[in-house]
């Protein structure tokens, strides 16, 4: 028996060695290379792209006051696979908390490429659902038909259907879908609660007042938020005296003159129109006909010219966009003297005819307008109609050989964009093209930072854009670098006074901070 234990102890003595380099092992002694560890890092987790959620019934909910703050709810993650350094894979977007990182606040600046700027998640409560949309809303792409002979360019509203987010936002205001059906709620970028409107009622007019309060509109009127009553305050907002070229979501400081001492003064003159009484020759009635009238000026409010124009804009890189009273645009400086004159004559060489070409603003004041009237980089968006000549044909039909929006540079000269590409918005230095082979982003200088192989794109709003590419929603910054890569949210919103909204299952509200 003493002979049959003895032959027993090297089999026993293997088993607890093997034992304790088990326990080495997992004690983190050691590793064995084939072995990948799990890594408990969130860096080596992404979170599952989940789908939207089943549209669900309405029922009822109203904001909370000062709500505290929660924890989003947690996501299945799944570990990822070893990395070798000659895999070329993406980095997976995992946003560090608000919270831990002292030193950067909540910034609408455009976000600079490799710069002092982060995205991070912020711990706000909003009461967002947990469904992505339970409605759809119908919206309306503008486009222009190319003008055949003898006619200018047509607008053209396509209306198409989207499924409108739970979680949306407006000017740094999140607005939240309330279980009240048609109701929304709508917080600060803090997360305070300020109030709540029915869409029947009330909508966003996607426009600021003087003071930068975002607006809205019912019946006919403007309001803003007054966040210390959260109740609607009516507003000293006039569309001909006080828009800024186009109506989407900008930020405050978008379409003020950026030359501090030179502003546009304004005043409401009436006159008496004439208008023909139908039906009776050499007849009239009179009607009192009012309407806006602009003056360059100093800040102190010493007019520098008369008022000539009827629309004036901001400066921007020295000069301002302003619109006469036949409707034709043009481009003055600070000392209020044309340097982009409204109409230009030359003879085309190729149709060896002499043409007459003006400068006109947008059909339309949409996100489509997005790059009018202000100069960034040294290109703006224009519009240009040319005529012959001799404008009018033999049946008195006034004969416009072209009528299309271009780029030009601000010695009114047209910048080459690529044959077969339309403009679409310029932002941040970055035109929106699209042709047939898709979208992409070309800047200033010529040069395609996104490749035209998108499905579809927004403009870049404060540095950054949303794209779209085989079903998947990505951010990418002036340089082209995706900031937030494809397959890590189902959706990104565009960025909104510094905010963010994402879906991948649950809602997030992301903050762009800078230092």
């Amino acid at each position: 028996m003493l002979k049959s234990l003895v032959s027993r102890i090297p089999a026993l003595l293997s088993l607890l060695l093997f034992c304790f380099i088990i326990y080495l092992y997992v004690d983190g002694w050691f590793d064995i290379s084939f072995i990948v560890r799990g890594d408990t890092d969130d860096s080596a987790h992404v979170s599952e792209t989940a789908a939207p959620g089943d549209v669900t019934a309405p029922g009822t909910d109203a904001p909370a006051t000062n709500a505290p703050a929660t924890t989003p709810p947690a996501t299945d993650v799944a570990t990822e696979p070893p990395v070798t350094p000659e895999t070329d894979a993406p980095a997976i977007f995992t946003p560090p908390s608000v919270d831990s990182l002292g030193g950067y606040s909540l910034s609408y600046a455009d976000y600079v490429p490799g710069g002092s700027f982060v995205l991070a998640e912020a711990s706000v409560n909003v009461g967002a659902p947990g469904f992505f949309s339970s409605h759809t809303v119908e919206k309306n792409r503008v486009s222009y038909v190319s003008p055949g002979d003898n006619t200018a360019y047509q607008i053209v509203y396509t209306p198409y259907t989207v499924n409108a987010p739970a979680v949306s936002l407006y000017m740094g205001y999140i607005m939240v879908e309330s279980k009240s059906s048609g109701v929304v709620n709508v917080y600060t970028s803090q997360g305070t609660a300020v109030g709540s409107y029915k869409e029947s009622e009330v909508a966003p007019a996607y426009c600021r007042d003087a003071s930068g309060h975002p607006l809205f509109i019912s019946n006919g009127a403007y309001y803003y938020l007054d966040t210390s009553s959260r109740r609607f305050a009516l507003a000293d907002y006039i569309p001909e005296r006080d828009n800024r070229g186009a109506l989407f979501d900008y930020t405050p400081d978008y379409g003020l003159s950026r030359e501090n001492d030179r502003t546009f003064a304004s005043d409401y003159i009436v006159v008496d129109e004439e208008l023909p009484i139908e039906g009776m020759d050499d007849a009239y009635y009179v009607v009192p006909t009012g309407y806006y009238r602009f003056a360059l000026s100093d800040r102190s409010g010493n007019l520098l010219g008369d008022y000539y124009y009827s629309q004036a804009f901001g400066f921007s890189e020295s000069l301002a966009a302003v619109v006469d009273h036949s409707g034709l645009l043009s481009y003055v400086t600070r000392s209020d003297t044309t340097d982009i004159p409204s109409t230009r004559r030359y003879r085309d060489s190729n149709i060896k005819r002499n043409v007459i070409e003006f400068f006109m603003p947008p059909l339309t004041n949409g996100p489509e307008s997005i790059g009018f009237y202000f100069f960034e980089h040294g290109l703006s968006r224009a519009r240009i109609m040319t005529i012959e000549a001799s404008p009018f044909d033999k049946e008195g039909k006034m004969q416009i050989l072209s009528d299309e929006t271009v780029m030009i540079n601000k010695n009114g000269s047209r910048f080459d964009t690529p044959l077969g590409y339309r403009v679409e918005a310029y932002s941040n230095g970055m035109m929106l093209l699209r042709g047939s082979s898709g979208v992409g982003f070309m800047d200033y200088t010529g040069v395609w930072v996104v490749d035209p192989d998108l499905s579809d794109a927004e403009p870049y709003y404060e540095g950054l854009a949303v794209v779209k590419k085989n079903g998947q929603t990505a951010l990418v910054d002036t340089a082209g670098n995706y900031v937030i890569p494809f397959g890590r949210y189902s959706y990104i919103s565009n960025v909104s006074s510094g905010v963010i909204a994402a879906y991948d299952g649950s809602w997030h509200i992301l903050y762009k901070m800078s230092i």
